[in-house]
């Protein structure tokens, strides 16, 4: 009778069993039922035109399977790298990433930035509230302060001494009690305490009046201060409640120090000192700004009470009575 020999594929087979058990340090199982790594290397004897018996067939594809397997070859890894991105599309992916981050990180940027200035705004009136109600405990309403009106400024741009000392009084007496970090008594000397050296409105014209006719000092959170008299009997009249019959001078902070834009209704903010107390530029009943007013002026309340800056987004459609956001 003819004899099916394993032949070679027996040899294989001890020496993969081998290694296997060395590296695992397990005995490997047969992934036919019919066949088990363990049989006898015996040959199978068969009747003469009979084929050899499917187990070995199987036998053989698991050895097959157990080779690939251990050199890397497994049909796993195949289906893994037909599976795998190309670099045409993997570049293609990334561009399209990169310009929707484009599109949309400037606005949640700006977002972030006017949620900054909505807070320290807010802080800063906070602030000014609580240095009113010191400064009247301990010397009364500004009408008795002693400061005149405003400072003229300097005569000529080489008068580098000069200071505004109707707002120095206010200064000396208003924040008494907030904790500075550089005081700028000369009116020129705003840059070696880090505020601006000018400020300007809202379309880029200059700021003049608070060149040289103000003093000036930076606080600890980064803000600047700048002092500006309106009237020494605080008896100006911008508006129509008893706060704005008597304005006493003018307050600005700049929320970034120096850096830019240095742009009332941006980063820079007024408020008005009054005889009554703190009032923030803009209110309902101010007649002199409100939020409709092209140079910057009137922003600080709307800032303040409706907690968004969207008039710089959309300019000429917000008010007080109707919409309150662009949206």
């Amino acid at each position: 009778m003819p004899i099916c020999h394993y032949g070679e594929l027996g040899i294989l087979r001890d020496l993969f069993r081998s290694i296997y058990k060395s590296i695992q340090g397990k005995r490997s199982r047969n992934k036919c039922a019919m066949t088990n790594f363990g049989a006898s290397q015996q040959p199978y004897v068969i009747a003469e035109g009979e084929a050899c018996p499917r187990s070995m067939d199987c036998f053989a594809n698991a050895r097959n399977d157990e080779k690939k397997r251990f050199f890397g070859f497994h049909p796993q890894n195949d289906i893994a790298k037909k599976a795998a991105f190309t670099l045409a599309e993997v570049l293609m992916t990334l561009g399209i990433i990169g310009i929707v981050a484009a599109m949309t990180l400037p606005s949640l940027i700006q977002k972030q930035q006017d949620k900054i200035t909505v807070t320290k705004l807010k802080k800063m009136y906070s602030v000014f509230s609580q240095a009113y109600l010191f400064s009247l405990e301990e010397y009364g309403t500004p009408d008795n302060w002693g400061f005149g009106n405003r400072d003229a400024g300097m005569a000529d741009e080489d008068d580098t001494d000069y200071i505004a000392q109707n707002a120095l009084i206010i200064k000396n007496i208003f924040f008494k009690q907030v904790k500075s970090i550089k005081i700028c008594d000369k009116a020129l000397d705003k840059t070696n305490c880090g505020l601006a050296d000018k400020y300007y409105y809202e379309g880029g014209s200059e700021a003049t009046a608070l060149f040289s006719q103000i003093t000036s000092f930076s606080i600890i959170d980064g803000s600047s201060v700048l002092i500006l008299v309106n009237n020494g009997d605080c008896k100006e009249v911008r508006g129509t409640d008893k706060y704005l019959k008597n304005v006493c001078a003018w307050i600005f902070v700049d929320l970034n120090n120096s850096n830019p834009p240095n742009t009332i209704g941006r980063d820079l903010f007024g408020f008005y000192l009054t005889k009554y107390g703190i009032v923030p530029e803009g209110t309902l009943s101010e007649t002199m700004y409100n939020i409709e007013s092209t140079n910057g002026h009137g922003k600080a309340a709307w800032i303040i009470y409706n907690e968004n800056l969207d008039y710089l987004k959309c300019p000429g459609k917000l008010s007080w009575s109707g919409k309150k956001t662009c949206r």
